[in-house]
């Protein structure tokens, strides 16, 4: 048997009730996912206090590797200190390269963590707003200090991966970054032709993008974090 009930009253509580045949209770689990609310100045993602998923408007922490055979990533909820003052928990994603593997013939490997804003198949109309902003920080001796990012919309074609050190310092400490959308929505001509603008009124997910040379010894291995993820106007 499985029971799932959704109430949307400025947030959305969901019920899910699942038992065998054989079973003589019932295991109910209780979700609640803030209501987005687009006229506030800022509209706060997650700032990860929850310390697991769902995020505020149910949205999820997930990775994504290539070639998976060459890398391993992982996400987390941590809340080991340095804090950044908001609180105690923060995302953390460790990419380790395998070393042993033969190179990838594509010549790359690369991983990063993918931030879902929400459980909202559309995603969410980010017009309104001007900047993503989000603190940072990189471990002494991490191999990440390279990060880009993204935003990925519905039609999941490849959109702007700026680097992050663009827009200010990344060190052990946490960094506060404010980046305009433009840099992240606004397609420029490369030769490959593949680079696509964001479609702001559908946006899915944030994107850390780590890439290394695959047929370079250079190490892939680092571990990186963010924390309050938000944007504003």
């Amino acid at each position: 048997m499985k029971l799932q009930i959704i109430l949307s009253i400025g947030f959305s509580i969901l019920i899910s009730a699942s038992c065998d045949p054989n079973c003589n209770e019932v295991l109910v689990v209780y979700e609640d996912c803030q209501k987005i609310d687009l006229l506030k100045d800022t509209l706060l993602i997650s700032d990860f206090e929850k310390g697991e998923d769902p995020t505020e408007f149910c949205g999820s922490l997930g990775i994504w590797a290539f070639p998976p055979e060459q890398v391993k990533v992982a996400v987390a909820y941590d809340n080991s200190p340095p804090f950044t003052g908001s609180g105690s928990y923060s995302a953390k994603l460790t990419i380790k390269g395998n070393q042993l593997m033969p190179p990838n013939p594509d010549g790359w490997v690369g991983g990063g963590l993918v931030l879902s804003l929400s459980n909202e198949e559309e995603g969410i109309d980010i017009t309104s707003y001007k900047n993503i902003e989000f603190d940072m920080r990189i471990p002494q001796g991490s191999f990440l200090r390279e990060v880009q990012i993204r935003l990925e919309d519905n039609s999941h074609r490849l959109t702007p991966e700026p680097f992050v050190l663009q827009f200010g310092s990344i060190s052990p400490d946490w960094n506060h970054f404010t980046i305009p959308l433009d840099a992240l929505g606004k397609a420029t001509q490369l030769p490959s032709g593949n680079i696509h603008s964001l479609i702001t009124s559908n946006v899915l997910n944030l994107v850390t993008i780590s890439i290394h040379n695959g047929t370079s010894p250079h190490p892939t291995d680092g571990t990186l974090y963010i924390d309050n993820v938000s944007f504003t106007r």
